[in-house]
């Protein structure tokens, strides 16, 4: 049996002035641990935990005394220093080495004054741990961060941490600041909140977490910044104290990078991930890293100084994921992303701002953003529920639009599909502008209830197709459409549209009133622009698809319904169509389908369709035209429904222009009854009527 040895003890009060000798132990009876002593450090040193206790080299803990040497001497004594419960004022940075666990009991450490150089805590090393502490700016400016974590830093873990009460006017006034060339920081379960900057000039930054911007060559970021199941509250840019514009930039979390090496890609992952964002001024997440993964985040703004810009947004980024987010309150635009490589599946956007997008994709200054996907996308209000900027190789699926004033807008775009949208008071939107065309685009499987839509794409339409070449339309349903077209074709010149399908639709208008011209009024058109000169659309074809007008009415003289179809095409083709009206009350109704023809066309052909109207003595039921340079106008198997009444054989001619070619097949099936011998007419091969008793 060894001898016993007595220790000298006392509480931890007691040892904090006490050094000891050169290899003292000593027994603290509060927390039952031994210290041993080096003759000169006060309080001496925790034996077997290498825990260290920063009361134990003079830190109080008060929130008043300056703490900063007993904080500094306790994290330089060993690699564990814990904070027991209390406020721990500090004056001047605290640094923080490798292989460091720094962890708190209910403790907060806060800053006295500003800080201008390296932030509140900076930590240059590898595989640390900062835990469980609250980071208390105290309106106070800690330039740099309340934590700073240096270049070449790597295997960080920030973990159950506070970051709050930061308000200056001076550059990086943020939360947590990682700087170049690290690699591997993590930060989870962490809140950062009330964070705010403002500045007389210039732009500035503040936000809850930064990773530096370079500028210089062959710059390296973190491999991967991963965060995860954190909170962000108030993260905002004030307007300026003498007054004036908000100019600051203000994101929860925010990776922003340049650089001129050919090779420089940021970030090679950032992952977000379960975290919630409230009243943040610019955006949620703002990045511009080789891969970005964003998932089950949402951003709420209800009180914010500045409307933020965008919840999500990057730029340049080489892959952009997001699952399952949403975003509400005010916020111009839900999610703005350019670069390659885009995939967003389950977002919600509800703002109370109906300017902005729920998604918008591309940037027309910049190369084409390419390998797009998107699905699952809920919209409530705002401009657009996808807006595609500039972009190839798109998909986008499961669209449900609520409130908005259109579902997709798309200019500068190529080999989109878009399949899947179901709406309720919302158009459709546009397909191409003048000098940034859409080509290969198709649009299926859709319906809408127009009903109560508040603004259509750019002139009324509920679709605008301009500059495009290969636009197809399939199962599209646009109902109950109480003001103008269902679509509108109207190319910058000849032939600059070409290429469109319109099959298996189905367009409805009901009680509709309209005081506009009267080529607005018709539900397909090519030829309502009031402005501007009316371009023709080259090969244009409608396939089963049916045309549906109930009650009209308004001021005739200006407002009527002209024509079901009214278009300027070249190469027309109409099959297995229906054409409806269905309403007692008329205007000067100038028939169910009317067009002109350009000297270049070549074809013109209606097929298997029905011509139907309730109104009495319509002009040129079936067709008008203003032109007779058509190569081939052929009508086959069509008929016409129209109630008895009385009908004068010039206002009723199905085909004005007595050079057209008919079938011979076509005929009344409701009789005119003020003339028996006209009962039982059919066309003849040259156009003119054909009588028989």
């Amino acid at each position: 049996m060894a001898k016993q040895v007595q220790l000298r003890r006392g509480s931890a009060s007691d040892h904090t002035t006490f050094t000891g000798a050169v290899g003292e132990l000593t027994y603290v009876s509060d927390d039952k641990t031994l210290r041993i002593h080096d003759g000169s450090t006060a309080g001496g040193i925790d034996v077997g935990t290498g825990v260290i206790n920063v009361k134990n080299y003079g830190a109080t803990g008060d929130g008043v005394t300056d703490d900063t040497v007993a904080i500094q001497a306790a994290i330089d004594a060993g690699n564990t220093i814990v904070f027991p419960s209390g406020t721990y004022a500090v004056s001047d940075t605290i640094t923080l080495g490798s292989s460091k666990v720094l962890r708190g009991d209910n403790a907060t450490i806060i800053l006295l004054n500003d800080i201008n150089d390296d932030g509140m805590i900076s930590l240059s090393g590898n595989d640390t741990l900062i835990e469980d502490i609250i980071f208390n700016g105290n309106s106070k400016i800690p330039l740099y961060g309340l934590l700073k974590i240096q270049e070449d830093s790597q295997n960080i873990n920030v973990k159950g941490c506070t970051f709050k009460n930061i308000l200056g006017e001076t550059n990086d006034v943020v939360g947590v600041k990682i700087s170049s060339t690290g690699t591997d920081v993590t930060i989870s379960h962490c809140h950062f909140e009330n964070i705010k900057r403002t500045t007389s000039s210039g732009v500035g930054i503040g936000d809850g977490i930064f990773l530096s911007e370079f500028s210089g060559d062959n710059k390296d970021a973190p491999s991967t910044l991963v965060i995860s199941d954190s909170t962000f509250e108030d993260i905002q840019s004030l307007e300026p104290s003498g007054g004036g514009t908000i100019v600051n930039d203000s994101d929860a979390i925010r990776s922003y990078m340049t650089g001129t090496d050919a090779a420089y890609q940021g970030l090679s992952l950032m992952r977000i991930s379960n975290c919630g964002f409230k009243n943040i001024s610019k955006s949620a997440v703002k990045s511009s890293d080789s891969k970005v993964i964003i998932s089950n985040c949402h951003l709420n703004n209800t009180d914010v100084t500045d409307t933020a810009y965008a919840g999500f947004r990057s730029n340049d980024s080489i892959d952009t994921q997001m699952y399952n987010c949403s975003v509400e309150g005010d916020v111009t635009n839900g999610c703005v992303y350019d670069g390659t490589k885009v995939h967003i599946d389950g977002f919600k956007f509800e703002p109370t701002i109906t300017t902005g997008n729920a998604i918008q994709i591309g940037n027309q200054l910049v190369s084409k953003t390419d390998k797009v996907s998107i699905h699952n996308i809920t919209a409530r209000e705002g401009a657009y529920a996808v807006r595609l900027y500039s972009a190839e190789d798109v998909l986008v699926t499961n669209i449900y639009a609520k409130g908005v004033n259109n579902v997709l807008g798309m200019d500068s775009v190529e080999n989109v599909v878009v399949d899947g949208i179901s709406g309720f008071s919302a158009y459709l939107g546009f397909i191409g502008a003048t000098s940034y065309t859409a080509d290969k685009v198709i649009i299926r499987n859709v319906t809408i209830d127009i009903a109560q839509a508040s603004a259509g794409a750019i002139t009324g339409e509920s679709l605008l197709i301009r500059d495009s070449d290969s636009v197809i339309l399939e199962n599209v349903n646009l109902l109950r459409m109480t003001t103008i077209p269902a679509i509108s074709m109207l190319p910058s010149a000849d032939d600059l549209l070409e290429k469109v399908v319109i099959k298996n639709c189905r367009f409805e208008r009901t009680d509709y009133e309209s005081t506009l011209d009267v080529a607005f009024t018709s539900i397909i058109t090519s030829a309502h622009n009031p402005s501007a000169t009316n371009y023709h659309v080259k090969d244009l074809h409608i396939y089963d698809t049916e045309i549906y007008s109930t009650r009209t009415y308004g001021t005739y003289s200006s407002g009527d319904t002209r024509c079901l179809v009214y278009l300027l095409a070249n190469d027309l083709h109409i099959k297995n169509c229906c054409f409806k009206y269905d309403s007692a009350v008329r205007g000067n109704t100038q028939g169910c389908l009317a067009h002109s023809i350009a000297t270049d066309s070549k074809t013109i052909l209606v097929e298997n369709s029905s011509f139907i109207s309730q109104f009495s003595g319509l002009d040129g039921v079936l067709m008008r035209e203003a032109s007779t340079t058509a190569t081939t106008q052929f009508f086959s198997n069509n008929k016409l429904i129209i109630p008895s009444g009385t009908y004068t054989l010039e206002g009723n001619t199905i085909v004005e222009n007595n050079t057209s070619r008919v079938s011979g097949n076509v005929r009344f099936t409701s009789l005119p009854t003020s003339d028996p011998s006209v009962a039982g007419e059919l066309w003849n091969s040259s156009g003119t009527l054909k009588i028989s008793t």
